[in-house]
């Protein structure tokens, strides 16, 4: 599991302290499993996004569509858990240099994401994936 590294927030923003955790799947899936805890002074329904980097956070270029679960409009605070097929979106490819971010806004205050690393192994030639 890789833990938190990053975390800077506005005041009163949704999901003031989000402890996103990530366990990539070991089963050669390419399933990367997110977990974060969302929570909110007011209450509110959150906008939950990812953007996954390929440079260690330099730029966030990479297209994560294959996500399912606590994501998008309308989340609700508590203990909340999305995975992402990252074969489905980066097919043949590999590396340490992966880092996600995942964002919530109630749509009054948003800052920056909470940011993890995370060890992308999607190459067929290693380790039998």
């Amino acid at each position: 599991a890789y833990d938190i590294k990053e975390c800077d927030w506005s005041s009163d923003v949704c999901s003031s302290d989000l402890n996103v955790t990530v366990n990539p799947r070991t089963d050669g899936s390419g399933i990367v499993d997110i977990y974060y805890t969302l929570s909110d002074a007011d209450n509110d329904h959150c906008t939950v996004s990812i953007e996954v980097s390929d440079d260690g956070g330099s730029s966030w270029n990479v297209t994560a569509t294959s996500l399912l679960g606590d994501i998008d409009e309308n989340i609700s605070c508590g203990n909340r858990h999305i995975t992402w097929n990252s074969k489905a979106d980066l097919p043949g490819e590999y590396g340490t240099n992966y880092r996600i971010k995942v964002t919530a806004d109630d749509g009054v205050l948003d800052g920056p994401g909470g940011m993890v690393w995370v060890y992308i192994d999607n190459d067929p030639g290693f380790n039998g994936n």
